[in-house]
């Protein structure tokens, strides 16, 4: 979330490279497939699912692009928190 908050509309394959680079701390390149893989599918079958039912944010299968939306004030608050604490974004 925190991502998109701060650059924006992100493609889903963008946002499994940024998991990737957060998760395992490295270069989506240097991390397996079998890895890559299951960040993928949770992307695609828990994360991005969950958000969206929580109106927190866009998706749209055509173009596998997303969105944040305007969001609550305690969502907001939690990012905020986050980005303050120095978390990974």
């Amino acid at each position: 979330m925190l991502y998109l908050q701060e650059e924006g509309p992100a493609s889903k394959s963008e946002i499994v490279r940024h998991l990737i680079t957060w998760e395992y701390n490295s270069h989506p390149g240097e991390v397996s497939n079998k890895a890559a893989q299951r960040v993928k599918i949770d992307l695609h079958h828990k994360l991005l699912p969950q958000l969206k039912d929580a109106k927190l944010i866009e998706y749209n299968k055509q173009s596998e692009m997303v969105v944040i939306r305007d969001l609550p004030e305690l969502a907001e608050l939690c990012l905020d928190h986050c980005e303050s604490a120095d978390l990974p974004s």
